[in-house]
């Protein structure tokens, strides 16, 4: 199951998704599911509580909505809300396509700069990580 933490910046929110590569997989999964749907317009992923230390809250759950815009990430109040069109969606889910044997730690960040034709200006940046791999880095 994921995890989804957050904090409050003054320049926005710093957003994280954490799971294993498998766990990362079955979002993109649930992604593709919702765009291949069409009498679903959104689809709720849970996440695991757990302590959110270094960041300041944990959110309990992973909005997936279609609309007609770019990609906007946000949060309200205990959730994480994604949208945008399917296009840029299917693009989205792209993100949480790790292998099996990514390293703890291993992350990619989703955000606005280098992404500017499919993702809104006033979304919140993205960190998506692998925790609990059995591999870990070699250093």
């Amino acid at each position: 199951m994921i995890q989804i933490l957050c904090s409050a910046l003054s320049h926005g929110e710093e957003i994280a998704i954490r799971g294993t590569p498998k766990d990362l997989r079955k979002v993109q999964r649930s992604i593709l599911d919702l765009l291949q749907n069409g009498k679903l317009q959104d689809c709720v992923i849970k996440a695991k509580m757990v302590d959110a230390s270094p960041y300041d809250r944990c959110l309990s759950s992973l909005l997936i909505r279609k609309t007609d815009s770019s990609i906007k990430v946000s949060v309200s109040d205990k959730s994480l809300q994604v949208e945008g069109n399917a296009e840029k969606l299917e693009v989205f889910s792209s993100w949480f396509d790790f292998d099996d044997d990514a390293w703890s730690g291993y992350h990619c960040h989703f955000d606005y700069v280098g992404n500017e034709d499919w993702v809104d200006s006033a979304s919140s940046a993205l960190v998506i990580s692998v925790g609990n791999s059995v591999r870990s880095p070699i250093l």
